[in-house]
C-alpha cells in the first residue's frame, strides 16, 4: 500500500511480487488517486502529516493511474480481480459532521480523504 507513487517505474516491483506469488495467490496496490494533485492541503492543528495533496509528501514522484497498474500486472502475468477507489465508509460518513463541527483537524482530514476517496486500489492474481 502507497509505495508505487514513490517510484520511477512500479513495473519492477510489480514484476517480482508477481514472481513471489503462488498459484492462486492475490496482490493488492493502493495508491494515491490522481486526481489528488488538484487538492488543497490540509491546514491546522495535528495535520502536520496529512497528505491531502499529492505532492504534501515531498518523496511521491508521481501519480500512477489505475490503467497504468492494470497494465503492469497485466505484463506481469497477473489477472485483474477488480480495481476502484479505495474508502473506508464509517469515515466517509463522519465527514459531513466532523466539517461542520471541527473544521481543519486531523479527524476532519482523515474523514476527508475517505469521503473523497483519495486513493484507488488494484488487486491483481497469479491464476491457479
Amino acid at each position: 500500500m502507497h509505495v508505487v507513487e514513490h517510484l520511477e517505474s512500479p513495473s519492477g516491483l510489480i514484476t517480482e511480487a508477481a514472481r513471489l506469488l503462488r498459484s492462486g495467490g492475490r496482490l493488492y496496490i493502493e495508491t494515491p488517486h490522481p486526481k489528488t494533485v488538484n487538492l488543497d492541503s490540509a491546514r491546522g492543528n495535528g495535520t502536520e502529516h496529512v497528505t491531502v495533496n499529492f505532492f504534501d509528501d515531498k518523496t511521491h514522484i508521481r501519480p500512477v493511474p489505475s490503467r497504468e497498474l492494470e497494465r503492469y500486472c497485466a505484463d506481469a502475468g497477473l489477472s485483474r480481480i477488480a480495481s476502484g477507489t479505495s474508502r473506508n465508509l464509517i469515515f466517509a460518513a463522519a465527514f459531513p459532521l466532523l466539517y461542520l463541527t471541527r473544521p481543519r483537524t486531523r479527524a476532519r482530514y482523515v474523514a476527508q480523504l475517505h469521503f473523497t476517496g483519495w486513493s484507488i486500489y488494484t488487486e491483481a492474481t497469479r491464476e491457479a
